[in-house]
């Protein structure tokens, strides 16, 4: 099994047993693993940029603009070098 589909497979694992729980209000499968991955990509390509959100945003063939709006979506933490 690809990690890919490991992930899957214990993202709908976890999923399924929220989804008994009543209060919970289940989401859209498709939704829930597409976010997990652009998150995951967003954070790994930062990294390899060293946080460069220009060379990031080209890396991943969006605008910076929507980048940022991308990390503040997934409240990812961005380390600053330029101070």
């Amino acid at each position: 099994m690809s990690y890919i589909e490991n992930f899957i497979y214990h993202s709908c694992q976890w999923h399924y047993q929220e989804s008994k729980n009543k209060s919970i209000k289940p989401r859209f499968m498709l939704e829930l693993i597409n976010e997990e991955v652009e998150r995951g990509l967003i954070r790994s390509a930062l990294e390899y940029t060293g946080f460069h959100m220009d060379n990031t945003a080209e890396i991943l063939g969006v605008c910076p603009s929507t980048l940022k709006k991308k990390i503040k979506k997934y409240d990812i933490y961005i380390l600053d070098f330029s101070k």
